[in-house]
């Protein structure tokens, strides 16, 4: 499964509660079903500060994604294929 995170309008660290309680229960059922969840790196148009759409578009990001959410089914989709980092 492939696609943005989104995000609560306003920072990164704001989006982080939602990221993980949401992604922490698709992430656990994915895995029972043997599936693994991307992310797409791309900054839509936002920064830390303040957007609409991706939390997951630098290192910093990632990290605090892979924290909130330590599971082996989860990674980034880089291009032309995906790299699983945890």
């Amino acid at each position: 499964m492939l696609g943005f995170t989104d995000r609560v309008p306003g920072s990164i660290d704001q989006s982080m509660p939602r990221f993980a309680e949401v992604f922490g229960q698709l992430t656990n059922r994915a895995a029972d079903n043997g599936v693994k969840v991307a992310f797409e790196n791309c900054d839509m148009g936002g920064t830390w500060q303040e957007g609409d759409w991706n939390i997951a578009h630098n290192p910093t990001a990632w990290e605090m994604m892979f924290n909130a959410v330590p599971k082996e089914n989860i990674g980034l989709q880089w291009d032309p294929v995906i790299k699983w980092l945890a």
